[in-house]
């Protein structure tokens, strides 16, 4: 009885085609339905850089030596800029609230009135995430249309810019001259590299708002 009916079994799992076993790939629709997004979003906020810049040197073939009329490796100078320390600062802005408080109030700018609502009907406006889609680049199938004139539709990633304010805190570095040989300023001998000035740069703060980036292939 038992093999009759593991006879029978096996007979009904032959009957079955291959094709019910077999995977099918799914559409780009169908797998936007499934996942509920075509790409993903990242939020980025509270970001800060730190940076260091070595010397920078602005050189003048001709220096400060005037005792010659020629150009010499002995008569050139430099201005040296040295120390350069940067500290910048990435905030998310999420609302128009934090546009007004963070960007114009801080900055002291003039009231721009840059920020747009968000616009259910077009997507619009309003806040933003660091978005990654696959799909048509809108402005380089416009360029390569009018390019050859034909209709043609180019496929790539598009990045969404978040809104963000970039907020530099420190800008400080310091400025001097540097010279060859054995040069004389004012009469009297001058130190290589001496210090004459410290800069120190305000607050500032930059804004995006919106914007796309294409990558497709060529």
């Amino acid at each position: 009885m038992k093999k009759l009916a593991l006879s029978m079994i096996l007979g009904a799992s032959l009957m079955v085609t291959s094709s019910a076993f077999a995977l099918t790939s799914m559409t780009d629709s169908n797998m936007k339905s499934a996942t509920g997004q075509a790409g993903v979003s990242i939020a980025v906020d509270n970001v800060k850089i730190e940076t260091y810049t070595g010397t920078t040197k602005y050189w003048d073939d001709n220096g400060t030596d005037r005792s010659g009329t020629a150009n010499s490796a002995a008569s050139a100078a430099a201005i040296v800029i040295s120390g350069r320390h940067t500290v910048k600062e990435f905030l998310a802005m999420t609302s128009d609230a934090d546009y007004q408080a963070d960007f114009q109030d801080k900055a002291g700018v003039a009231a721009l009135n840059q920020w747009v609502p968000y616009d259910s009907a077009t997507g619009e406006g309003g806040a933003h995430a660091l978005t990654i889609d696959v799909g048509r680049c809108a402005t380089l199938s416009a360029g390569l249309s009018d390019n050859l004139g034909a209709a043609v539709v180019a496929a790539g990633v598009v990045i969404g810019l978040p809104t963000l304010m970039i907020a530099t805190s420190s800008d400080t570095y310091t400025v001097g001259i540097e010279m060859a040989g054995a040069n004389v300023v004012n009469g009297s001998a001058a130190t290589n590299r001496n210090t004459f000035i410290r800069i120190e740069k305000g607050a500032s703060v930059t804004a995006i708002l919106g914007g796309t980036l294409e990558i497709a292939p060529h």
